[in-house]
């Protein structure tokens, strides 16, 4: 007996210590992103080889994979994979000067390509999106498509899941750019992510649609047969003995 209580002691001792010794889920996720990071590079230049519709893209917009983002590279939580700008003509406009009369002056629309991104969160869990190509006159009602939330990011050091990002990328570039040719895969691909995934539109996060759609279609269920219920216990109740 006076042994039991000592050697209890040590077991609870060495559990807690096992406990404090595992490593923290957050540096685990974060060196992922940083190993995913520092290939991304690679890893997209050769899914872009592979795919023969990046070569009429790359040559029109030029691909751009930069590791820590556009701005420099200098954000080590981003990647981001983008078809830049390109001017698509120019127009003649009256420009109005104060207290003389207007002016006539060119200026040149352009347009920018698509651009799935990876943005690294304070926990570590990684946010993939997609932004839609665009130009001044012609904008999608959509700002970012949100694709999935990648809260164990080894899975992009593997190939599936950047070839299946990339995949989205190429058939919402096609479906959003000026100089897109959406076949219906593309355009049944791009459908399937704005039903299944959230999307933000003027600035405000917007649930998936097949989740408003599921509860409407919950609630009108739950109103008929409440009614159908209520319906019958009064038919039971009014019943002569």
């Amino acid at each position: 007996m006076t042994r039991a209580g000592p050697d209890r002691d040590a077991g609870r001792v060495d559990a807690v210590r096992e406990r404090m010794a595992r490593p923290s889920r957050r540096k685990v996720r974060t060196k992922d992103f940083e190993f995913f990071k520092d290939h991304a590079r690679a890893t997209f230049e050769r899914l872009a080889a592979d795919d023969p519709r990046n070569g009429f893209f790359d040559a029109v917009y030029s691909l751009r994979v930069t590791p820590g983002g556009a701005m420099g590279g200098l954000d080590r939580r981003l990647v981001e994979v983008f078809y830049g700008n390109r001017p698509i003509e120019a127009v003649e406009e009256f420009v109005s000067r104060e207290g003389r009369e207007p002016r006539l002056q060119e200026r040149f629309l352009a347009e920018h390509g698509a651009c799935l991104f990876y943005q690294r969160m304070d926990s570590g869990v990684v946010m993939v999106g997609l932004r839609p190509a665009g130009s001044e006159g012609f904008r999608r009602r959509e700002q970012m498509i949100l694709l999935e939330w990648v809260r164990a990011p080894d899975v992009l050091r593997r190939r599936a899941a950047p070839e299946r990002h990339w995949r989205a990328f190429m058939s919402y570039m096609e479906c959003t750019s000026l100089e897109g040719e959406p076949t219906f895969v593309d355009r049944a691909r791009v459908w399937w992510l704005l039903f299944m995934r959230p999307t933000v539109v003027g600035g405000t996060y917007v649930t998936a649609l097949c989740w408003l759609a599921g509860a409407t279609v919950a609630r009108y269920a739950l109103t008929v047969g409440l009614s159908g219920f209520l319906l019958a216990i009064v038919q039971w109740l009014l019943a002569p003995a």
